[in-house]
């Protein structure tokens, strides 16, 4: 069995009615696998909705993640992989570390609990694979 880590782009995918994403899940959970999400993805999405009165996305948000366990950021572990990821990546140079923090605890929570993460965010995925050859991610793009 694998566990999946859904990134914040593929759960609003789910909220945004995209049926093949909806059925690449149900897939998964049908051959065995596992499905999760981040904590730190719950926050994204949380506060993109406070922008949003819409409370129909509100409770439709309220639902799915009922449905998926939420992985929580409480392993010292964690944030030892990601500052050794945050590490490497701004010895590269060049890139806006800032918008890398999220991508990088996702990654570190992946590689500690060995979950393949669900993404469309391939570019600082990449990255990150190519400092950290733990990392596992699957492309789920929209096209």
């Amino acid at each position: 069995m694998t566990i999946h880590i859904m990134d914040t782009n593929i759960i609003s995918r789910l909220m945004g009615g995209h049926g093949k994403f909806t059925q690449k899940i149900q897939d998964l959970i049908l051959t065995g696998d596992d499905i999760v999400f981040s904590a730190l993805s719950y926050y994204e999405i949380k506060c993109g909705l406070q922008a949003n009165t819409n409370p129909s996305k509100i409770n439709l948000f309220d639902k799915i993640y009922q449905k998926f366990r939420i992985i929580f950021l409480n392993d010292r572990k964690i944030f030892d992989i990601a500052s050794d990821i945050y590490r490497m990546l701004n010895n590269i140079g060049g890139l806006d570390m800032n918008s890398l923090q999220m991508d990088i605890l996702i990654a570190a929570t992946a590689i500690q609990f060995n979950f393949n993460v669900l993404t469309e965010n391939t570019k600082d995925f990449k990255r990150i694979k190519s400092v950290e050859p733990r990392f596992m991610f699957e492309s789920w793009s929209a096209s």
